[in-house]
């Protein structure tokens, strides 16, 4: 069975931020995906195998389903090995949150610049798996509906409060005594010999520039991550795997 040209025009649209802009809607694929994600979001239609169908149909029995041949899902899809089901979802509102309340509660990651959409998917699934669940996204961040961002999250995208914002603008507390964190190569504390709090706003940099200049005046604390041994090492670790060690050293301190 294959679903109509217009259908397929418009999944096929959502691979493209302008797509995904002018539809209001991203796309999720894989069976364990879109379990994970199905309750969150409005679902405006799944396309399913034949194999899947009453699986889905099953889990979301109100949702409008498409049953297509695997041959016609690797027409809708950019992966390599097409998954057994394509869920459309609407977009959600970029939503602002209480972002001095969180971060006096507790930690608050705020990404600036990340353009890789691997490497933020990544950070979203690590940020959530040391329980910080309040992400701010610059303004020049990937789209976090990017399809590679969604593929990355591993379902993480549902249960993560993202806002997309003017970081300087947000962040701009003051003298409201809330620690913002950042990252930077030079005049920078040891990540592991200084001493941190457990709240505050944690901010990583883009993968080429770093952090945006714009903040660095409102930034209050300055870390680095130390290189260990005498071989050759790259200036810098990617960004993804650099969140993951600063987070989990705070959290080492809970």
């Amino acid at each position: 069975m294959a679903i109509t040209n217009a259908q397929r025009k418009r999944i096929r649209s959502l691979h493209t931020s302008k797509g995904r802009r002018e539809e209001n809607a991203f796309i999720v694929e894989g069976i364990k995906a879109v379990e994970d994600t199905l309750q969150f979001f409005e679902c405006l239609m799944l396309v399913v195998t034949r194999e899947t169908q009453q699986r889905f149909t099953s889990l979301a029995p109100q949702a409008r389903i498409e049953v297509v041949s695997t041959e016609e899902m690797g027409r809708l899809t950019e992966l390599s090995t097409p998954s057994k089901v394509l869920a459309v979802y609407r977009m959600p509102q970029n939503e602002r949150f209480d972002i001095e309340r969180k971060a006096k509660e507790g930690l608050v990651l705020a990404l600036s610049g990340v353009q890789d959409p691997g490497n933020l998917g990544t950070i979203l699934r690590t940020a959530l798996w040391f329980g910080i669940d309040h992400v701010l996204l610059s303004e020049d961040c990937v789209s976090l509906y990017n399809h590679k961002t969604v593929m990355s999250t591993m379902g993480a995208l549902a249960h993560i409060k993202a806002y997309r914002c003017d970081l300087a603008r947000e962040l701009d507390f003051k003298d409201k005594g809330i620690a913002i964190y950042g990252t930077y190569l030079e005049n920078s504390e040891n990540l592991f010999q200084c001493q941190l709090g457990t709240t505050g706003v944690i901010v990583m940099g883009s993968e080429g520039q770093g952090i945006s200049p714009t903040l660095n005046p409102i930034v209050n604390r300055r870390l680095h991550i130390p290189a260990f041994g005498d071989c050759a090492h790259p200036e810098s670790l990617n960004v993804a795997a650099a969140t993951a060690v600063i987070i989990s050293r705070f959290r080492s301190l809970q």
